[in-house]
């Protein structure tokens, strides 16, 4: 959970500003069944995004979405990033398993691209639609166990993401830090390195230099599973950690990444060793300042 209070006032009515709580987390744990966390569930504004993805209006979408674009739009960012996944997530849930009969990503997307094709938001906003598409036909499997099949549609899609990421970025006017967390898990699939290193340096100088997202996609990008390796996932993740306060979300990297090794390398007993458990109860120690 990351929830921040900025003491920085508006000057107009004087009302002090409040990032909300932003909570993205899957608990998946063998053999157990429960109903998944969803930190959207009893957010009013995640079941107006909701409603209107089922009727297709995406003029209230831009209207909701570019509400939160306030005169401190970092303050907006997290929130913005997170309701940009409660639609994505909606509109995944249309999508049927069979890849033959999964033909078409979102009409009402397709729809708003073309007659806004100027919006930097429905670009982005379809980009990352395009990416979880792609995903959706490769599944989260390792490599070996995905078919040539799976392969061709998800290489196709994401080569639809990657033009809305490339328009997304001449349409950018504040070097917004979602078309950059969207670049680089399109860089996680594609393979593009000059893209994962440029929109990590872009990330920097963003309106969210600290992106929960961007950061995530980054240390996937350089896990031994994909680009990277071990050793280069770990210096990313410690790298940043340094630069974090207590109760930031991005602590979790420590644990992620020792996570991310076990798939490549199972190290029976690994979790047991006493370095491990250091690193990984001070991440939890900072994320929640206890």
């Amino acid at each position: 959970v990351y929830s921040e209070v900025d003491n920085r006032h508006d000057d107009d009515d004087d009302v002090e500003l409040v990032v909300p709580a932003v909570v993205m987390a899957q608990e998946v744990l063998p053999g157990l069944q429960f109903v998944e966390f969803d930190a959207s569930r009893g957010d009013e504004r995640s079941d107006d995004l909701r409603d209107l993805c089922k009727t297709g209006d995406w003029e209230k979408i831009l209207d909701l979405i570019q509400s939160m674009r306030t005169t401190t739009d970092v303050v907006a960012v997290p929130a913005r990033s997170f309701y940009v996944q409660v639609l994505v997530d909606a509109v995944a849930k249309t999508w049927p398993d069979n890849l033959e009969e999964d033909k078409e990503c979102c009409t009402f997307l397709d729809e708003w691209v073309e007659a806004e094709k100027d919006s930097y938001d429905a670009h982005v906003i379809r980009a990352e639609a395009l990416l979880r598409w792609a995903w959706h036909a490769r599944t989260s499997c390792l490599g070996r166990d995905v078919s040539e099949h799976q392969f061709l549609h998800f290489a196709a899609r994401l080569d639809m993401a990657e033009r809305d990421i490339v328009r997304a970025k001449e349409l950018d006017r504040c070097s917004d830090a979602l078309v950059h967390a969207t670049a680089l898990k399109l860089s996680i699939g594609k393979g593009l390195h000059d893209l994962a290193r440029s929109s990590l340096a872009a990330l920097g100088s963003s309106n969210d230099p600290l992106n929960y997202r961007a950061h995530l996609s980054a240390l996937t990008y350089f896990c031994a599973k994909w680009h990277g390796s071990h050793q280069q996932m770990f210096a990313f993740a410690r790298l940043v950690v340094q630069q974090l306060h207590v109760g930031h979300p991005l602590w979790v990297l420590i644990p992620r990444a020792h996570f991310e090794r076990q798939p490549i390398v199972p190290q029976l007993g690994d979790w047991r060793q006493a370095s491990v458990l250091h690193e990984i109860m001070n991440a939890y120690l900072q994320a929640f300042g206890t």
